[in-house]
């Protein structure tokens, strides 16, 4: 299963998605890029989630 950062966002109770972008930006979550590179689409998978989440 797949999520997009707004899904993620919801998931964890964060209310600025731009918190789920910087985790992604720094490295703390892993994700997936999807299409373009001037601008992807991100998908996180629950295993990075579970990752991320065990980090924390």
């Amino acid at each position: 299963m797949f999520y997009t950062a707004e899904e993620v966002a919801f998931n964890l109770n964060v209310k600025n998605v731009q918190t789920v972008y910087r985790w992604i930006k720094s490295g703390k979550l892993k994700c997936t890029r999807l299409g373009s590179s001037q601008k992807p689409q991100i998908r996180i998978s629950q295993l990075q989630l579970d990752e991320f989440l065990s980090q924390s």
